[in-house]
């Protein structure tokens, strides 16, 4: 077996980002994320005023690093303490999500319908290459509007959590109070008014209730369809090849928000009006979080994937699954051209991604820069302070903590589905079981329904895999990070999400 070296891609510190890439990814992730995601970055930080530019990704045997890129601040033209303060006294996020919802998401989504409703077997190599090139721009382009809005959500998400810590009310708490609809749950819902009382058991039971249900069942398929479900990956299957996981996401029953009140009662009385203030901001921003991802970049994954796989049977290759070893460009390039050394470059990839999928990455690469320490015990000043402690609250929700952190209030016990894999689990899941895997997207919440808790190793409390699994009133732990080595498939477990706490029984 080939020995894997592990080199920092670049000065500074590199940090492995395990929660949205626990396995390496393919060609294509690899040749657009990178600079789509890097330019929503540079807007945001610069319009709220903060002093870092992006994150810079690259890849370490297809594992994606990540490294935190200082702005040139002396060349930006409002400097970050004043566009803090402007950001903050505007509270501009309100603006940037009624940009979203007004103007970027339909025109983003009018784009998707358009590229999912070309028929690929129909076209000829030429045309085909042309799709694929405008999938990939769809892509680059849906994935820098979702980064771009990352402050919108995260700085008033995060402004709460910072207050709500200071007053010592606790994390998972103080989340319950943001639950809202996922845009899953919002896209079903037509089709669960049309079926009413009604428990089908398959999607063309669906089609017989009623000629209402069927519309309905097209216009969900039309809407998520594409989105990817398993993974981060144009490898990952989407919500349209999985007819049961669809059904059950249809069938669920979401939990009402809790009230907030015995949170707000723990405040002093002289800062509830704060409290009320910030929950409301935390509360319009968080609902459009999930919803900028999946029509971002979530649904763009299945508009990729179905394209590549088209091309897939035209190339010299051993199996489908190796045209994910080619960047979108390579493989739009080898249509044009009949060049038929695109299935040895494929194998190649094949050979070498099949070792890496059986590495542990290092957590860190490089030394010195971002990542090398805790940040600064001391708190800027004024609007940038508040900026800088509110994206802090942020991420470190989204990272997790140093231990397990459990999701919800409930105990339950079922079997334990170990995958590293959140696709090989769909296959396998029945209802009952507890899924233990790594991590899982945001259109995971359809597979959701069928299970009665859910193990990450990744994760914290803002992860993907706690958002969904609050939405849904799945019981959870995140973060378990020996998870997959403690807990062996088949045996019967129980998730104590109030402690925090897995168990094998």
């Amino acid at each position: 077996m080939t020995e894997l070296t592990w080199e920092a891609p670049g000065p500074g510190s590199w940090q492995w980002d395990s929660a949205h890439m626990p396995g390496p990814v393919s060609a294509g992730v690899q040749e657009l994320l990178p600079g789509a995601m890097a330019e929503g970055f540079k807007t945001f930080t610069a319009e709220y005023g903060l002093p870092i530019s992006h994150i810079e990704i690259r890849f370490v045997n297809g594992y994606g690093y990540g490294s935190p890129q200082m702005g040139d601040l002396a060349s930006r033209a409002v400097l970050p303490p004043e566009a803090a303060e402007q950001a903050m006294a505007t509270r501009r996020w309100r603006e940037e999500l009624r940009w979203w919802t007004e103007e970027a998401r339909p025109e983003i989504v009018a784009t998707h319908r358009v590229l999912q409703s070309v028929d690929c077997a129909a076209l000829d190599n030429r045309a085909l290459a042309d799709h694929i090139d405008a999938a990939a721009a769809d892509f680059r382009n849906s994935v820098t509007v979702h980064f771009k809005l990352v402050g919108a959500t995260a700085i008033p998400v995060g402004d709460f959590l910072a207050h709500c810590r200071d007053w010592g009310l606790p994390l998972e708490e103080c989340l319950a109070l943001l639950v809202g609809e996922h845009p899953l749950t919002v896209a079903c819902r037509p089709v669960r008014d049309a079926i009413g009382d009604g428990r089908p058991r398959s999607l063309d039971e669906v089609r017989a209730l009623s000629s209402a249900a069927s519309a309905a069942l097209d216009e969900l398929l039309e809407t998520v369809g594409c989105w990817g479900i398993g993974r981060y990956d144009f490898s990952g299957r989407t919500l349209g090849e999985e007819p049961a996981a669809l059904l059950a996401s249809v069938l669920a029953d979401p939990p009402s928000r809790p009230s907030e009140k015995p949170l707000r009662d723990k405040v002093a009385a002289d800062e509830r009006e704060l409290f009320d203030d910030l929950l409301e901001e935390a509360r319009f921003a968080f609902s459009a979080r999930d919803d900028h991802a999946v029509v971002g970049a979530v649904w763009t994954l299945g508009i990729v994937r179905r394209a590549l796989l088209e091309a897939a049977a035209r190339l010299p290759l051993d199996s489908p699954d190796q045209v994910f070893q080619l960047a979108p460009s390579e493989v739009a390039q080898a249509l044009r051209s009949g060049d038929g050394d695109v299935g040895n470059l494929a194998r190649a990839r094949a050979a070498a991604f099949e070792v890496a999928s059986a590495a542990t990455p290092p957590p860190m690469l490089g030394e010195g820069g971002f990542g090398a320490g805790p940040p600064p015990d001391f708190v800027l000043p004024g609007a940038m302070g508040r900026v800088l402690n509110a994206m802090g609250a942020y991420m470190g929700a989204m990272a997790g903590a140093a231990a397990p952190m459990g999701i919800g209030r409930g105990i339950v016990r079922g079997r334990a589905l170990v995958s590293f894999d959140p696709e090989d689990a769909i296959d396998r899941i029945e209802p009952g079981d507890i899924l233990v895997t790594t991590t899982t997207t945001p259109a995971f919440g359809a597979v959701m329904p069928l299970l009665a808790g859910i193990v990450a190793t990744t994760g914290g409390a803002l992860s993907h895999t706690a958002i969904v699994a609050r939405e849904l009133g799945i019981p959870a732990v995140v973060g378990a990070a020996d998870a997959l080595v403690r807990i062996a498939d088949g045996v019967m477990i129980e998730v104590d999400a109030a402690a925090g706490e897995v168990r094998v029984i």
